[in-house]
């Protein structure tokens, strides 16, 4: 678990926020969701279509 949160900061970490044209912004978003989905799913967390509040308040703690 501690890995996949270390690499999903440093993919967070790599994303381009000041330069919206750059290349790579959709290969880096389809690495962050699938990031994501590892994580919540080693989390236990399903989830469904609209339910991003439920993530949120999970990873509040």
């Amino acid at each position: 678990m501690k890995k996949n949160l270390e690499q999903m900061a440093a993919l967070l970490s790599s994303y381009p926020m000041d330069d919206p044209e750059n290349e790579q912004i959709q290969e880096i978003m389809g690495k962050i969701r699938l990031k994501f989905r590892i994580i919540t799913a080693s989390l236990g967390v399903k989830l469904e279509h609209g339910s991003q509040s439920k993530v949120l308040r999970i990873c509040r703690w």
